[in-house]
């Protein structure tokens, strides 16, 4: 099965519908059919139901998330390079720290 690419053009599309009049409607209405809990009986069909909702609970957060993507996490930088690291180093002069 190929890798569905979500691109950024999808999660305009995708926003922009949710922005819409049914759009609106469609996570509240979704939410609103989700598996309700037990409050007693058997203890496996308790479990069950319990993952469905779970699940189903999952899957809106999931759509939620194709629509408002998290940002980027920043990629951390430090005041002092690493003295070993060349790359970190580009305008000086490179040092040859193998032995000999």
């Amino acid at each position: 099965m190929e890798e569905l690419n979500w691109s950024s053009e999808d999660v305009d599309i995708l926003r922009g519908f949710l922005m819409t009049k049914t759009g609106q409607k469609l996570l509240p209405a979704i939410a609103n059919a989700a598996p309700t809990l037990f409050e007693s009986g058997d203890t496996s069909k308790i479990l069950i139901r319990s993952g469905a909702l779970l699940g189903y609970q999952m899957a809106l957060r999931e759509l939620q998330i194709l629509a408002y993507p998290p940002p980027e996490p920043k990629k951390e930088t430090t005041d002092y390079p690493n003295l070993l690291d060349d790359q970190a180093w580009p305008e000086t002069e490179k040092l040859d720290l193998t032995p000999k």
